[in-house]
């Protein structure tokens, strides 16, 4: 792809790095450590040289030219570098440790222009194979977003490396490992059962028509937004304006339809305009993107979540409303281009980091329950979605069935939203009951009430 003379390389960069760590471990590792990895030297030698330092500081173990040979010695790659002389040619040329980190980006530059140019022959390759235009580019995007590692294309990796990478997260969770991994999704009870929304997973919210399966997902988002964290919406079912009305007159508890009443009063109406106004205005400050795109696919979706994430340096939840009527044609029938979606669904938030929310519809089976909870046997194409999931969750609300059958609602039942969770790739399933009020749209905690 390219010849050796015009490699992007620089070999005194990275035998600057390893001197450094050497001299001063204690104050150059964790500076090199976080900005460039083993397998972006250039320099075979110089790349199992750092790693021998990488898995020796994360083991707690000094880190000196004599600790460091033996490490070597020990994997069979002593020989290989040069011997002991070649650590002690790199703290020679290495006048002081300050500058180690300045070192690791130039390496890393390097190292990223080395994939540009063998990442670019492969989307030459694409141009060749004559695809349509949307598969063809959104090959071309995802070998493109490899670069950043935002789709999970770093291949093989050993578990020091990933320790290594992950150091900030484990000491966070040693200090407290009882609290969420992941963001919590605003609701107490439901993250003491799911854990919050972790990256890397994917969480399914189903349910029948009426029961508020999009309106949760949108509170979902609200609350991620409002801790701080960037949320994606893609919505297959809503307009981008439709969604924002959702949003505020669910943050601000008023009901659109009040307005059509006839006789309200002016003053009234004034105050419920002047409530709107306010609320519209802390809402548009929430870090929140949607697209109603209709018929989106998901190589669009994750080639924009990937955008995002690298404008914003963090997602903190996908949410893809209606899943099942993305626009991906593949597939020999219904039920294998669903699977597919999930499929890649799952695959995206595995890939970028992020956790993703999935609303699906559940199938008419539900209607012939004695009392309507639906089980993971309703999801449509259940096997795929069931499979795939991280966390199934299932709506159920007693006052829509009631009414339908013209009885009597309790007043217990009037605001009541089960949340079942009737999956957990690794945590228990049980029920939680959460607020709902359908002619504002509010979602809320019971005992927040």
């Amino acid at each position: 792809m390219y010849s050796d003379k015009s490699v992007p390389s620089d070999v005194d960069a990275e035998e600057a790095i390893i001197g450094a760590c050497l001299i001063d471990p204690e104050g150059a590792i964790p500076d090199v450590v976080g900005a460039v990895g083993a397998s972006e030297f250039y320099r075979e030698k110089n790349g199992w040289t750092f790693d021998a330092i990488v898995t020796l500081w994360l083991g707690g173990e000094r880190v000196n030219q004599i600790t460091v040979a033996k490490e070597l010695e020990r994997v069979g790659r002593l020989e290989s570098i040069g011997g002991v002389a070649y650590l002690s040619q790199c703290v020679a040329q290495t006048p002081t440790s300050v500058g180690a980190d300045s070192y690791a980006r130039i390496v890393r530059t390097c190292s990223f222009n080395r994939r540009l140019i063998s990442i670019g022959g492969q989307i030459c390759a694409v141009g060749y194979e004559n695809l349509p235009p949307t598969t063809a580019m959104g090959r071309s995007q995802e070998k493109l977003l490899t670069l950043t590692g935002l789709m999970g294309g770093a291949g093989l990796r050993s578990l020091h490396e990933i320790a290594t990478e992950r150091r900030e997260e484990i000491e966070a969770w040693l200090t407290k490992p009882e609290t969420a991994v992941g963001t919590p999704s605003g609701f107490p009870d439901l993250d003491s059962t799911i854990g919050g929304f972790e990256p890397g997973r994917f969480y399914v919210v189903a349910a029948r028509p009426a029961m508020g399966k999009s309106q949760l997902s949108l509170w979902f988002a609200i609350n991620v937004a409002r801790a701080g964290k960037p949320v994606a919406i893609f919505s297959l079912e809503m307009t981008e304006f439709s969604l924002l009305l959702r949003i505020v007159l669910g943050r601000a508890g008023l009901n659109r339809y009040s307005l059509r009443v006839a006789g309200v009063s002016e003053a009234w109406l004034e105050e419920w305009r002047e409530k709107f106004r306010q609320t519209l205005g802390d809402v548009s400050s929430l870090p929140i993107w949607i697209d109603d795109t209709a018929d989106v696919t998901t190589a669009t979706v994750r080639a924009r979540v990937a955008q995002l994430k690298a404008s914003r340096n963090d997602v903190g939840l996908v949410v893809f409303d209606y899943g099942d009527l993305a626009g991906d044609s593949d597939g020999e029938n219904e039920q294998q281009r669903v699977s597919n979606i999930t499929r890649r669904l799952k695959a995206m938030a595995m890939g970028l980091h992020v956790p993703v929310v999935g609303v699906y519809q559940l199938n008419r089976e539900v209607e012939k329950l004695g009392n309507k909870r639906p089980t993971l046997a309703h999801l449509r194409m259940s096997g795929r979605i069931e499979a795939d999931a991280d966390v199934v969750l299932m709506l159920y609300r007693p006052a829509y069935y009631r009414e339908m059958e013209n009885e009597p609602v309790p007043p217990e039942e009037e605001h009541l939203l089960e949340v079942l969770i009737r999956k957990q790739r690794d945590g228990a399933t049980g029920t939680v009951p959460l607020y709902f009020d359908r002619r504002t749209g509010r979602i809320a905690s019971m005992e927040r009430l």
